[in-house]
């Protein structure tokens, strides 16, 4: 089979190419805990921080702080992180990951609203 049956190219396909000097934003999802993998390693809160700290002088635009409806450490961990990004005054934009059931949402939205407080 020939190589390019293998190996789908977006910039190939129809529509505009992105010009060049257009501002690309990154999303960044290494601090995601949804990785499905016996060997991954889980970091701690306080490597997490670091990380968020490194993504910030990177300028990256935004992360994915994790999946708080996963349990207690992951919802922990997630508004920690956005803690640290507001008291902190990063640029970097949290996110959560979430399915669409309520056990994943409520927990965001719980966060959120204490962010607010």
């Amino acid at each position: 089979m020939p190589e390019n049956e293998w190996i789908y190219d977006w910039n190939l396909v129809g529509g505009t190419a992105i010009a060049p000097g257009t501002r690309v934003l990154v999303n960044d999802e290494t601090l995601r805990d949804g990785l499905q993998n016996p060997s991954v390693h889980n970091p701690t809160l306080e490597e997490k921080v670091e990380i968020l700290h490194l993504m910030e002088a990177l300028g990256i635009d935004s992360v994915n702080v994790g999946l708080p409806g996963a349990g207690a450490r992951a919802a922990a961990d997630v508004e920690a992180l956005a803690r640290e990004i507001a008291t902190k005054r990063m640029r970097i934009r949290p996110n959560c990951a979430a399915r669409t059931v309520e056990a994943d949402i409520r927990p965001i939205a719980e966060n959120a609203l204490r962010k607010r407080r």
